[in-house]
């Protein structure tokens, strides 16, 4: 056993006993870990904060890789995200990001890429003003790719010919594009336009997302296509995206 300390998001918690609280996170060294903070509710507890969901913090826990549940020693917050959590909109957004990372994170190995993105992916969603949607599309993009199931986009993933700019298909089975002849069902039938602007956002920096519109039904259209694409490699559903489904009117 060792003690360690390391920065680490939130994913999820729920309560143990009366006192207790076990918490799923994200740690650049470790990827995903469970931990347990002990007589969280006691009186003169100062961690409780601290451990919260979607709270970025330093923590200091003991460490065994053959324990499911690690011991929480200290938590310090560094970042709450005040302003996701006061605002809806970015709340539900923010849930996907968090909700995405946690199903494709590895339970005991390195994940500093992953951590990186999803710390990077909160604070962009608590300091814009709209386009979370179109960011969302970008930033599942960068998961898929740091997990290493990200589509092809640029050729045909079977006959590696390239678009003809008329009709392509995000074929789920296949990985990727796939033309008329290739592709395989389920598959999403996208332009080559609407292909050109996928593969774009999945590259571009969170400052020219920031600055770049798309139209909404065309941006509704690619996150569609692109969840499809992530539940499907995941081997899991995403609950947020049935919330940001039915809080679509409220968003």
């Amino acid at each position: 056993m060792s003690l360690e300390t390391s920065e680490a998001v939130v994913l999820r918690t729920i309560e143990y006993g009366e006192t207790s609280r076990i918490a799923s996170f994200l740690t650049p060294d470790h990827g995903r870990i469970s931990a347990i903070a002990k007589g969280l509710k006691r009186p003169g507890n100062t961690i409780g904060d601290a451990i919260e969901p979607m709270t970025h913090l330093e923590l200091v826990y003991y460490y065994k890789a053959a324990r499911n549940v690690q011991t929480i020693k200290e938590a310090e917050t560094i970042n709450r995200f005040d302003d996701i959590k006061s605002d809806f909109a970015r709340y539900s957004y923010a849930s996907y990001c968090v909700e995405l990372v946690g199903k494709v994170a590895p339970e005991g190995d390195p994940s500093e890429e992953l951590f990186s993105e999803l710390v990077e992916g909160l604070r962009f969603i608590g300091s814009c003003k709209g386009k979370m949607q179109q960011f969302c599309i970008a930033f599942c993009l960068r998961v898929l790719k740091t997990a290493g199931v990200a589509p092809v986009l640029d050729c045909c993933v079977v006959c590696r010919a390239h678009p003809d700019g008329k009709r392509v298909h995000l074929s789920l089975p296949a990985g990727g594009l796939a033309c008329d002849k290739c592709t395989k069902e389920p598959a999403v039938t996208l332009t080559g336009a609407e292909l050109k602007l996928l593969a774009k956002l999945g590259s571009m920096e969170d400052d020219l997302l920031g600055r770049t519109r798309v139209p909404s039904e065309i941006c509704a259209k690619l996150f569609d296509a692109i969840n499809r694409f992530a539940c499907y490699h995941i081997e899991s559903d995403l609950k947020s995206l049935g919330f940001l489904k039915s809080a679509s009117a409220a968003l």
